[in-house]
């Protein structure tokens, strides 16, 4: 198996890129020709000019033909100059393979370096080999001490691994692996990714920690608020559950947020958890779909129109069938506004007058008769009159 040098310094120069490196060696190419030309090129000259053979090896003096010695000349001149302009012209894109090199170079760096999570690379025995910026942050240290020690050494003053340690499981499962971890009044979240060569081997990892502190505790208040809002609910439905009165909450658009257990068993035919997020329209279609009937859909639905538009608390008396029993109720809405004024939601209160209302038509039969009783014992008391006044002229004319 593959594995990272560990004993590579920090701010090390990186390989070049591909195209710099074809640069590099087409440069050391064409200088190696151009050389070996210009040396070629003097040599033809010596010979022309001075005659070499006959100074070193003794040869018959030669004539020089100067015409062909120039024409010589300006032709080696010639390919010279071609030969040193190909050269500076892969001088020059070297130079600007290597501009682009570092440009990329220091644009990787800023962008590494401007990660807001401490990340590091690390080899197979966990150890830093390059870190950045918010790395060195978090552990409050310089990049020399950093690099070539490991994360329990820097992090935890432990000699071996702690226990679950997500760069030992990463080695052993080849997949990234998480562990949240407290550390004195901060939680840290680390994970350590794999890294792979071309031939699938694991050749290192990427370490990244990151400060969840601020998550950890707004999750936490989260639950805690969460708890309480269930308490909450748990008291309100026992209050609502024991009164006789059906309470209700919409929001602005007339869906239900909460409603009381008896308003959902008698009016709206369903449970508490069912009427959440529902019109009352959408309710009673779905009712009658089931083969029941169930009339207050469109009537509530219209009330909660009437209450917002109007601004202020309303009454309305609503009566309607369901199931085959008729049902009236005497209904309290009244519309909630922001502190900016807009509307949010309506609050109801329902109360089940039917029992009322059939008092209220024995109490008007009850005093129809008493005026119907009244009527008659006038009339009898009358008429008692006059048959006194018969009775009492009779008996004189005996």
């Amino acid at each position: 198996m593959k594995r990272m040098e560990t004993d590579r310094p920090h701010n090390a120069q990186r390989p070049l890129t591909k195209r710099a490196a074809d640069a590099n060696t087409g440069s050391k190419i064409w200088l190696t020709i151009a050389c070996a030309f210009a040396l070629l090129c003097i040599l033809v000259w010596l010979n022309e000019i001075l005659d070499l053979p006959h100074y070193f090896l003794g040869a018959p003096r030669t004539t020089i033909n100067w015409r062909e010695a120039v024409g010589e000349t300006a032709m080696l001149v010639v390919v010279g100059l071609f030969a040193v302009s190909m050269l500076v012209r892969n001088i020059t894109r070297r130079m600007q393979a290597e501009e682009s090199l570092r440009a990329s170079a220091r644009e990787w760096s800023t962008t590494w370096d401007c990660i807001n999570d401490a990340v590091s690379i690390i080899n197979l025995q966990g150890k830093f080999l390059r870190c950045n910026k918010a790395m060195a942050n978090l552990l409050g240290k310089p990049l020399s001490k950093i690099i070539n020690h490991t994360c329990w050494e820097l992090v935890h003053g432990t000699s071996e691994p702690i226990e679950g340690c997500p760069i030992v499981r990463m080695v052993e499962s080849h997949r990234r692996e998480t562990l949240l971890l407290p550390i004195g009044d901060r939680w840290l979240n680390i994970t350590a990714d794999p890294m792979m060569d071309e031939d699938g081997d694991l050749i290192g990892g990427v370490h990244i920690i990151s400060d969840v502190t601020d998550h950890k505790l707004a999750e936490e208040a989260l639950v805690h608020e969460k708890k309480k809002f269930e308490e909450h609910s748990r008291i309100l439905n026992i209050m609502t559950g024991q009164m006789t009165d059906m309470v209700y909450y919409k929001n602005k658009k007339f869906r239900y947020i909460f409603s009381s257990k008896p308003y959902c068993d008698r009016i709206l035919k369903c449970s508490q958890e069912e009427c959440v997020g529902l019109t009352d329209v959408e309710i009673a279609r779905r009712y009658r779909e089931s083969g029941h009937e169930q009339g207050f859909g469109e009537i509530c639905f219209n009330s909660d129109h009437q209450t917002r538009d109007a601004g202020k608390p309303s009454q309305f008396l609503e009566t309607a069938r369901v199931d085959g029993k008729e049902i009236c109720l005497e209904v309290y809405k009244t519309p909630i506004f922001d502190e900016h004024g807009d509307f949010t939601g309506i609050v109801g209160c329902s109360r089940d007058i039917a029992e009322r209302k059939r008092l209220e038509r024995q109490l008007r039969h009850a005093h129809k008769m008493a005026a119907i009783g009244t009527l008659a014992g006038g009339i009898a008391h009358n008429f008692n009159n006059i048959l006194a006044g018969i009775m009492g002229y009779a008996s004189l004319a005996n």
